[in-house]
């Protein structure tokens, strides 16, 4: 049976209930690390990136997506390509 009502626009039906849509933004996680985790880094973390010396562990960029709130508030939830 089809639900009578519609949910509003930007919204889509989940169990029942309008729920806002969640953004979704793919990212290549190179990408992501050079705009949410070396800035926040040293100087000298920063300058060892930059010249190849220094990478981040698959696993840490998968952590820091998680708990990420600035990346989330600003590209909702975010899958990471290239890894």
């Amino acid at each position: 049976m089809k639900d009578s009502k519609a949910c509003p626009r930007g919204t889509e039906k989940v169990k029942g209930r309008c729920v806002k849509k969640q953004k979704t933004t793919r990212m290549p996680a190179k990408k992501y690390i050079e705009e949410y985790i070396v800035p926040w880094e040293d100087d000298g973390t920063k300058l060892a990136y930059l010249k190849g010396e220094l990478g981040y562990d698959d696993d840490y960029v998968r952590e820091h997506v998680l708990h990420n709130k600035g990346a989330k508030r600003e590209h909702g939830k975010i899958i990471l390509t290239g890894f």
